[in-house]
């Protein structure tokens, strides 16, 4: 976690938390957050980095949190592999480095089977709109 709203359940008006890592990641954070602004208004963030381990699956799923419904959700990908596979409704992608990828989890079943000998890291930005 480097920015996060703790409880995905709880209500949008729950401001974000700084994670210690944020510090460690934030000029990243930062030049990944100008890029976004060239195509995005929104008012804040959360940001995590994900790390799918060489070999394991998330299995597909579809995201209900609250928050889920009123964000732009992008992945950054920072290291990964051609045998990592995103599942998104009837779609399999093939995610490449420095490529980002909006995903909207709470409309359809998705997934992550990593077939590589690699572990998969993404940075996952949830971006809010602005009022």
């Amino acid at each position: 976690m480097l920015r996060f709203r703790g409880d995905p359940e709880q209500e949008l008006k729950e401001e974000p938390a700084n994670w210690p890592l944020l510090a460690t990641y934030q000029d990243q954070v930062d030049l990944i957050l100008t890029t976004l602004k060239e195509h995005y208004d929104f008012r804040d963030y959360c940001a995590i980095i994900a790390n799918l381990p060489a070999g394991e699956k998330i299995n597909r799923h579809i995201d209900n949190g609250k928050c889920f419904k009123h964000c732009h959700r992008i992945h950054f990908p920072i290291q990964t592999h051609r045998d990592v596979l995103f599942y998104c409704g009837g779609e399999t992608i093939n995610m490449k480095e420095g490529t980002f990828y909006e995903i909207s989890n709470t409309d359809c079943r998705h997934g992550v089977e990593n077939h590589s000998g690699l572990d998969r890291h993404h940075y996952i930005i949830d971006l809010f709109q602005g009022s």
